[in-house]
């Protein structure tokens, strides 16, 4: 019999690399978010100051910034390494989105107990994407 801990895990943990101690036989359901909607939620959350001023405009500065810091890095490190080593310069979070780095350690450890959706396919279909989730676990 297992444990169920029904709830977000948030980004932070998707990150984490999975513990080699966990359970390979664990049932994991990762819902990711459109990565541009999570950017802009994020730009709009996370601030510098109280007094940070923000808009579409500046959120575009930011992000085309925290691109170039991301293609800088990828010019002498691994996808792997940038995406866990972050650049918190810009309070951006750039790299949380890219999710296939963070899923790619997740399915090695969990294999075929990974299931990933899209939140916009669940919101779409609730039903029906329960029905993959009894079918598959």
């Amino acid at each position: 019999m297992g444990t169920s801990v029904p709830g977000s895990i948030g980004t932070s943990l998707l990150q984490r690399r999975p513990d080699p101690f966990c359970h390979p036989d664990a049932k994991i359901i990762a819902m990711l978010r459109n990565p541009v909607d999570r950017l802009y939620s994020s730009y709009l959350y996370f601030r510098r100051s109280p007094l940070e001023k923000q808009s579409p405009e500046l959120f575009h500065e930011r992000v085309r910034a925290g691109v170039d810091m991301f293609q800088r890095c990828l010019e002498t490190h691994s996808l792997h390494y940038c995406c866990y080593t972050p650049s918190d310069r810009l309070k951006l979070r750039l790299e949380q989105g890219v999710y296939i780095c963070y899923i790619r350690d997740w399915k090695h450890v969990f294999k075929k107990n990974l299931y990933v959706l899209t939140l916009e396919e669940y919101m779409s279909s609730p039903v029906t994407t329960f029905g993959k989730f009894v079918q598959l676990f």
